[in-house]
């Protein structure tokens, strides 16, 4: 996994409390809003990537992850996004 540019710093990431996947929480350390680029190779077709709320609960917002596996993310001044990486089968990652 890749997360640029490097004042985005990912604090967090572990299994999901209430389901399938892992919850990942990015910090934006900039004073300026910033679009993250995520890298995630182990992403296969089929796989989501959701913004969450604080408790980790996925929200309708559903992040578009290229065939490659890159996302992009917006983040406002400061913000802590949690996101939450949904395999398409259980166990998967």
């Amino acid at each position: 996994m890749r997360v640029d540019p490097a004042c985005v710093q990912l604090v967090a990431l572990k299994p999901a409390e209430f389901g399938p996947g892992r919850v990942m929480r990015l910090w934006n350390a900039d004073v300026d809003p910033i679009k993250a680029r995520l890298t995630l190779p182990k992403m296969r077709r089929g796989d989501k990537l959701w913004w969450c709320d604080l408790l980790e609960r996925p929200t309708k917002r559903r992040i578009r992850v290229s065939g490659e596996g890159e996302a992009a993310v917006h983040l406002q001044p400061n913000e802590i996004a949690t996101l939450l990486l949904q395999p398409t089968r259980a166990g998967q990652w």
